[in-house]
């Protein structure tokens, strides 16, 4: 299981697996209650629509889709490149997705493609005949819908405005490349999580907050709880971290016995729901 999130009512769970499965759960029961195939690769991310009506995943064999999440009819979104990151606007009108060298944002009900941003160069290398572009790996909208932000291969963090479609801002801090990014809920704050098996949190103006230190490999899932009191963090270590996000104190570490993949607060914030390369999809 390469990724997990929760409905909106926290009623349901949807995966998505390395066999090309996205499956929706009962989060009560644990049974399964929908499998959508059609994906020809391990299925990288997949969530919710804010209103609970579709599916976005992306995965491995290039191509973005969105499901319908009670019958599993499949809308193909479509994408060149492998999508490595995906996510809907607050409202749900848009999406974003990323993937290779570019940024694509597509129009949720029509499924046009709105804009591409290309060639994404990493800015301590800027464009010329032998640069490399900066492949992004994780996406995120603002909580208020206007601003997205963006981490890199080159372990720097983007933050663009959704008005303008520009970049307004770069943070760098992070020794390798970011795997997972995070806006807090009330869109002051953004959390990072990188290969260098650190955690960085940042304000909307650049200043970078904190660093959260601790997992001894791959940071690939951090995530805050709603009131932003508290950060989790799933690692390739094979552990789930729970941190103090004021103090950068680790409250509990939690031990799995295969890398984390995924991970999501329940709405009440009781529970966390991991996903792991084992399959296996716990609730601790």
């Amino acid at each position: 299981v390469l990724s997990v999130s929760f409905s909106s009512d926290g009623s349901y769970i949807v995966s998505g697996a390395r066999n090309g499965e996205v499956r929706i759960w009962d989060a009560v029961t644990g049974t399964v209650l929908l499998a959508c195939r059609g994906h020809r690769g391990a299925v990288t991310k997949a969530i919710f629509s804010p209103d609970d009506l579709y599916i976005l995943s992306g995965g491995n064999d290039g191509t973005a889709r969105l499901w319908d999440a009670r019958s599993g009819a499949e809308p193909l979104v479509g994408h060149t490149g492998t999508v490595r990151a995906i996510v809907f606007s607050p409202d749900g009108s848009r999406i974003l997705t990323a993937g290779d060298d570019t940024i694509r944002l597509w129009d949720t009900l029509t499924g046009n493609e709105v804009r591409v941003f290309q060639r994404l160069w990493d800015i301590s290398h800027p464009p010329n005949d032998k640069a490399t572009p900066d492949r992004v790996d994780a996406v995120a909208f603002s909580p208020d819908g206007t601003q997205f932000a963006s981490g890199s291969r080159s372990g720097t963090v983007s933050l663009w405005n959704m008005a303008t479609l520009v970049c307004i801002g770069r943070m760098k801090g992070h020794l390798d490349w970011i795997p997972c990014i995070q806006f807090s809920w009330d869109n002051t704050r953004i959390l990072s999580g990188s290969a260098d098996t650190t955690l960085r949190m940042w304000s909307t103006n650049g200043k970078c907050l904190g660093t959260f230190a601790g997992h001894t490999g791959l940071v690939q899932v951090a995530i805050f709880s709603q009131d932003a009191a508290q950060l989790a963090s799933g690692s390739s270590d094979g552990t789930i971290r729970l941190w103090n996000a004021s103090t950068g104190e680790q409250i509990h570490v939690y031990y799995n016995q295969s890398v984390i993949t995924c991970l999501a607060f329940s709405l009440d914030e009781e529970y966390i729901v991991s996903g792991d390369d084992a399959l296996t999809v716990p609730l601790w």
